[in-house]
């Protein structure tokens, strides 16, 4: 039975089972496939623990003594707002506010005297005494560059001037690690990472060795060219689909919206697994080992380029390559918002490749070699 012959035979699922299961044990015993499956994963949790998403709030204590009735800590406070993370108290004499700001317990200590706040709407320029730390606390020192705005409101003076601020240049571009945060960000380009590793470099590298060893064609004479391509292609998915899952999960990567995400990884995955097929049929196992770390580069690339301030036409040509399409669309699924717009252009580019992909290599291998 030859290949030709092959082609025409109805689809087996036990011959692409059991293509399969030779195919992913065989695998699991090749450490080179390991090693590239566990260096993004390495990677992927090194940056989950190295890095912290969490924007801490300043935080400053605030200790005061008035010898009357005062609204200047409110009104401090109302203008700190939450950018720091403040705690008011209120102490019985001036001697333990200098007490708590020498020992460390506090950040701010205000001496208030008797009649302080109808001195100051009557611009009568009371006495005040605001006590610091040492210390550059940004917390501290944001509040304390909260007294003279709260004295003036509390003076009922106006604004030097009335600002108004207005954004020109058109729309501003969307920066996607600041709006997903660097831990989430480095996390995501490892899993990128790991799946172009799996789908450009193992699989593409096992079938060449089979081809070179002639075990392949030993293969087509048992089950068809569909057969054997969708036989690698699920274990080249399986791969994918287990890495990917164990590193979101030890690295507490849970999108926001799970759909968009598993669509933009998943339908990634297939385009690429297509194609790293074709690069396994087409190129020696010696040319992928001195190559294909070359080839990684153009097609992580594009995934890093949009949501960046990257000039149009870059932006416009990295939006055409399945990696961009596949990580505009898990993208939004992490942040939980439509940080790119036309996901179902995304979609729709992927089944394209996809098919392009797939569609290269039913031709190749129904090639008959030389």
């Amino acid at each position: 039975m030859n290949g030709a012959d092959t082609t025409s035979m109805q689809i087996s699922l036990n011959r692409i089972l059991t293509i399969f299961k030779r195919d992913f044990q065989d695998a699991v015993r090749d450490a080179r496939i390991l090693l590239m499956i566990l260096i993004p994963f390495g990677i992927g949790v090194f940056y989950s623990f190295a890095f912290d998403d969490d924007t801490t709030t300043p935080t400053a204590t605030v200790v005061y003594f008035s010898a009357g009735a005062t609204t200047l800590p409110e009104t401090m406070s109302r203008i700190a707002g939450g950018t720091v993370d403040l705690t008011v108290r209120e102490v019985a004499d001036a001697n333990t506010v200098r007490q708590q700001i020498d020992d460390g317990d506090a950040d701010l200590g205000l001496i208030v005297p008797a009649g302080f706040d109808a001195a100051v709407a009557s611009n009568a320029s009371p006495a005040l005494d605001v006590l610091m730390t040492d210390s550059q606390d940004l917390g501290a020192n944001y509040l304390a560059a909260t007294v003279q705005p709260a004295l003036r409101e509390m003076a009922g003076q106006p604004e030097p001037a009335r600002v108004s601020f207005e954004t020109v240049g058109g729309e501003a571009e969307t920066l996607v690690i600041d709006r997903l945060g660097i831990r989430e960000y480095f996390v995501f380009a490892a899993i990128l990472v790991q799946i172009a590793m799996i789908a450009l470099l193992a699989m593409p590298s096992v079938l060449a060795v089979e081809r070179e060893q002639r075990t392949l064609d030993a293969l087509v004479m048992i089950a068809s060219n569909r057969e054997v391509i969708i036989a690698k292609a699920c274990w080249g998915l399986v791969y994918i689909a287990g890495s990917v899952a164990i590193l979101v999960l030890v690295a507490d990567l849970i999108p926001v919206e799970p759909l968009p995400f598993i669509a933009g990884i998943g339908l990634l995955s297939l385009a690429l697994v297509g194609f790293g097929l074709l690069l396994g049929r087409t190129m020696s196992a010696n040319q992928l080992n001195s190559w294909g770390g070359v080839l990684l580069l153009p097609v992580i690339a594009p995934a890093f380029i949009i949501g960046t301030p990257a000039p149009d036409w870059l932006t416009a040509a990295a939006n055409l390559t399945p990696t961009a399409m596949g990580a505009r669309l898990a993208i939004n699924g992490l942040a939980g918002e439509t940080l790119f717009a036309s996901a179902w252009l995304s979609v729709l580019g992927l089944l394209i490749w996809t098919v392009a992909g797939f569609g290269l290599l039913t031709w190749r291998m129904n090639r008959r070699e030389a």
